[in-house]
């Protein structure tokens, strides 16, 4: 059995299990909404990823001193090490310096989206990257992961999901828009460097 549907059937508990051991099925419909919580989660993480990778190649494509838009997509799909975090520091640092130079950013609200994509990719990796198990008694999962050389737990509750997949949705919104602004900005560009 492989290792993904092995971990899909493994249940985990927090918590003194001993007056629930005649009926654990009551927290499978628990350990059902965690997993198509991630699901979505992990699906909006893949969607603003790729916005992030279409709006730095669509930018550095046509930057003449930036790097080369085939070079840039190369350096994408080959090049394991630029993660996530890069892609997002990149982006950061250009709505602070050029997108924001040539008013296509206002401060604010790059300010407020930069901290949305932070805080987004930080739950990605508490929820993407460890196991969890369902508290008994706030049948909330909890999740335990690293931080400084401490085990740390994370209890997630309903009202938490709902607000991160919200925000999950803010940065989308942004990033869709954003990518149809820039290309006008950058066709703009092209166009007045090509007469």
């Amino acid at each position: 059995m492989n290792k993904f549907i092995k971990y899909l059937k493994e249940r985990r508990y927090h918590g003194d299990i001993s007056n629930y051991k005649n009926d654990l099925g009551q927290f499978e419909s628990d350990f059902e909404k965690t997993f198509n919580y991630i699901g979505i989660f992990l699906n909006q993480n893949i969607i603003i990823e790729q916005y992030l990778d279409d709006i730095l190649e669509l930018h550095l494509a046509k930057n003449r001193s930036g790097i080369n838009g085939a070079a840039f997509k190369s350096l994408l799909l080959n090049g394991r090490f630029f993660s996530i975090h890069e892609k997002q520091k990149m982006f950061g640092d250009l709505t602070k310096s050029t997108f924001l130079l040539f008013n296509l950013v206002r401060k604010d609200k790059s300010k407020n989206i930069r901290k949305l994509i932070s805080e987004v990719i930080a739950h990605r990796n508490i929820i993407a990257h460890n196991r969890f198990g369902i508290d008994v008694n706030s049948k909330n999962p909890i999740f335990k992961y690293y931080e400084g050389g401490k085990i740390k737990e994370y209890e997630l509750s309903e009202e938490k999901m709902g607000e991160n997949l919200d925000n999950g949705n803010i940065v989308i919104e942004f990033l869709q828009e954003f990518k149809i602004k820039l290309k006008k900005h950058e066709d703009k560009i092209a166009q007045k460097n090509s007469h």
